[in-house]
């Protein structure tokens, strides 16, 4: 068995938001939690997730809880098994192993990832100057 730090890593995450964390908006998959989180803030994705838009709408971004690590064979199953159970509606897995980044930071069950005041504020001024029309 390989030591975990040559493990690939696939992190099974819920986003939610900061004032009700309780609630799993949005299950997903990845190998880079903090990069993925800032690919949920990209103005492509935000207008097909109303949640999202009413979120940013209040200047508050999704959190990110890490739900479950498992290796890449494994991810796709668990990850639709979180989608049936806290967003139904939600597409199934899309998740391909092969795009795999792995993060440098080892994360837990628990963990929670949030955005940092710079992030924020980069986002913020894409959102505005981009997609102004969703939040006006």
């Amino acid at each position: 068995m390989l030591p975990i730090e040559k493990m690939i890593l696939i992190y099974i995450y819920g986003l939610f938001d900061p004032g009700n964390p309780e609630v799993i908006l949005y299950p997903g998959a990845t190998a880079n939690p903090k990069t993925r989180l800032v690919q949920h803030l990209s103005t492509f994705e935000i207008p097909r997730k109303p949640w999202l838009i009413e979120l940013i709408r209040r200047k508050t971004y999704p959190k990110m809880k890490i739900l479950e690590v498992t290796n890449p064979e494994d991810a796709k199953t668990i990850e639709d098994a979180y989608i049936a159970k806290y967003a139904p509606n939600q597409q199934k897995s899309n998740y391909k192993s092969r795009y795999i980044k792995q993060s440098s930071i080892i994360y837990h069950p628990g963990d929670i990832i949030s955005l940092d005041l710079k992030t924020q504020i980069r986002i913020q001024n894409r959102i505005d100057s981009r997609i102004p029309k969703l939040f006006y």
